[in-house]
C-alpha cells in the first residue's frame, strides 16, 4: 500500500481564532528572514535540556508508522536563530490536528541548517509530549559518518524513525551508497526510511539497492519515500521489485495514487 505522507490538498480544517493566533504569534515568518526584518525574540537561549530519562517517560512509543506525516517548518527569528518558541507553537497545534505524526525533511530547511541548529531542531522537537504520535528525523548528510552521527543524536533525542537522503552535492557509487545506507541503519534501533528525492534534488537510489536493503534489514526496519521521476512508475517498480513487500510513504508522489 502506498501511505499519503503529507497533505496534499487543502483538506486542512479552518483554524479557530485560537489556532490562528497561535500560528500567528511567531516573531517572525516561518524560514530564514531577511536581513532588514526586525529582530526577534530569542527566549530559547536559556532553556535547559531535560536528560533523555525524563524524555523517555512521558512518551509514549507508537506501535506503527503509518497514515498521515507532515513535514515540519523550522522557523526562525530576525536574527537567523532558531525560533523555539514558534516550534513548540507549531508542534502543538499540530498535535490537535488529524494526524498520526510529523517529520523533518527537505521543507524543514534541514540543507541550509548547521549541524548544531539540525540538532538543536530534534532535540526541541524531541522533546515535546507527542503521546502515540510518532516523530522521524531526516538525518540525510554528505557523508556516511555525518549521516550516522545525526541519526545517533536524532534516537537520543526520542524520534521513532529516520528519513534518510543520498548525498547531493556529488554522484555517489552503488557500493558507497550501499555502505551509506547500510551504516545508518546499522547504527540505530529504529526504522529507517530511504527518501528518493531525486525529482527535485540529489540522484536516483537504484532500484537494486532498494531491493538488497530491503532483503537484508527486513520490511520492518527499511521503508521508502520513492520520489523519483516519473512518479507512478516508479512507484509501481519499487512495488513489483520488492514483489509487494516495500511500505512506500509519499509526499508529492501522492498525486499519483
Amino acid at each position: 500500500d502506498i501511505i499519503p505522507l503529507k497533505h496534499l490538498t487543502a483538506t486542512h480544517p479552518t483554524p479557530t481564532p485560537d489556532t490562528q493566533n497561535a500560528t500567528n504569534a511567531s516573531a517572525c515568518p516561518i524560514g530564514r528572514p531577511n536581513q532588514g526584518d526586525k529582530a526577534g525574540t530569542d527566549s530559547h537561549r536559556d532553556r535547559e535540556w531535560a536528560p533523555l530519562s525524563t524524555l523517555e517517560s512521558h512518551l509514549i512509543m507508537p506501535t506503527t508508522i503509518t497514515g498521515v506525516l507532515p513535514i515540519i517548518h523550522t522557523p526562525f527569528t530576525a536574527d537567523d536563530q532558531l525560533d523555539v518558541d514558534s516550534l513548540h507553537r507549531e508542534l502543538e497545534w499540530a498535535l490537535t490536528r488529524n494526524i498520526n505524526g510529523y517529520c523533518t525533511g527537505m521543507v524543514s530547511e534541514l540543507l541550509r541548517l548547521s549541524q548544531e541548529e539540525r540538532n538543536q531542531l530534534h532535540r526541541e522537537i524531541g522533546s515535546v509530549d507527542r503521546g502515540d504520535k510518532v516523530f522521524i528525523a531526516g538525518v540525510g548528510a554528505e557523508s556516511t559518518s555525518q549521516a550516522t552521527a545525526y541519526a545517533e543524536r536524532a534516537t537520543e533525542y526520542g524520534c521513532d524513525a529516520l528519513m534518510v537522503i543520498p548525498p547531493v552535492t556529488a554522484k555517489t557509487s552503488l557500493p558507497d551508497l550501499r555502505d551509506y545506507f547500510t551504516s545508518v541503519a546499522n547504527s540505530v534501533d529504529v526504522p529507517v526510511i530511504i527518501q528518493d528525492a531525486s525529482s527535485y534534488v540529489g540522484q536516483e537510489i537504484p532500484m537494486q539497492l532498494n531491493v538488497e536493503l530491503l532483503d537484508t534489514f527486513g520490511p520492518e526496519k527499511i521503508m521508502f519515500k520513492p520520489e523519483a521521476a516519473p512518479l507512478g512508475p516508479k512507484l509501481s517498480e519499487l512495488r513489483d521489485a520488492t514483489n509487494g513487500r516495500a511500505r512506500a510513504f509519499e509526499g508529492s508522489g501522492g498525486i499519483s495514487i
